[in-house]
């Protein structure tokens, strides 16, 4: 942990070039020259919570819809001519509306197109990600977006997000109920960033040393503007956003690292080399 702070330390940022080297080296010694993508589709933009943040947010006043089964089925063929073969599917997080029942049913209509399902849901019980893992789900990704407790209190206004341990600890549920991979991270922006960074990485070091089966993946999105008016507290330019990702490889060489598609093309070509493994 204290090798960690040091990678992440302000003084690190003077040896990025030494410390890409080594990221890159360790990617291909465990991952080969591979990228994975998987494409997002979104099932469901219903929301219950009131994430002072989000465009979901349940008092933001947008259209909101919910795929039916016909539906999901006609964006997966059309997804799957593409040749893609990675999927993850995404609701917001409104039980009521987008029950297990309906996860199971999308989850199982998407395993026929695809080779690898993946949600982005609301935390669940370890017997409801068992019951996903059954109808084809392998992996699952979860933002606990702030491991700062008092942040977390005052972005999350209401809803089940409030609770922060019930989040925290869906990722571990999910290795428990069988996922082959689970993807965490926090959103840069809402608290000190090198402080989340850090406790990000503890969070993945403990899923690792704990759940040997399973794959333990880390993303690092960055704060976009959505519905609302929030403005984040910090904001995180490249060359810090190069040095975590770093940092995180040299911690973490079995990891996975995604880049989202929030990066604009340019910055995620540059970067690909340096850790990325989706």
């Amino acid at each position: 942990a204290t090798d960690l702070l040091n990678l992440l330390s302000p003084r690190a940022a003077g040896f990025l070039e030494p410390m890409a080297r080594k990221a890159h080296q360790l990617t291909v010694q465990y991952f080969g020259r591979t990228i994975q993508l998987f494409i997002p589709l979104y099932i469901s933009n219903h929301c219950a919570n009131q994430c002072a943040y989000c465009g979901f947010n349940h008092e933001n006043d947008i259209y909101r819809r919910k795929l039916t089964l016909v539906e999901i089925e006609e964006e997966a063929a059309a997804i799957a001519r593409t040749g893609m073969q990675h999927v993850l599917f995404l609701t917001g997080e409104a039980p009521h509306l987008t029950p297990m029942d309906y996860l199971v049913e999308a989850a199982a209509c998407l395993k026929r197109h695809f080779a690898s399902v993946a949600i982005e849901v609301y935390p669940l019980e370890v017997a409801e990600y068992r019951q996903l893992q059954q109808a084809g789900v392998d992996g699952m990704t979860l933002f606990q977006e702030t491991y700062n407790q008092e942040v977390y209190k005052r972005v999350h206004r209401a809803g089940r997000k409030r609770d922060y341990h019930w989040r925290l600890n869906a990722p571990e549920r999910a290795a428990q109920g069988g996922m082959r991979t689970v993807n965490l991270g926090p959103l840069l922006g809402l608290a000190e960033p090198r402080s989340e960074i850090f406790f990000t990485a503890l969070h993945a070091r403990y899923l690792e040393n704990n759940y040997l089966e399973t794959e333990v993946a880390v993303s690092l999105p960055r704060f976009n503007e959505a519905e609302g008016d929030f403005q984040p507290d910090y904001l995180v330019d490249d060359k810090t956003f190069v040095q975590f990702m770093t940092a995180l490889r040299l911690f973490l060489p079995r990891a996975g690292l995604t880049i989202s598609t929030r990066e604009n093309a340019e910055f995620r070509d540059r970067i690909l080399p340096l850790g990325a493994t989706r």
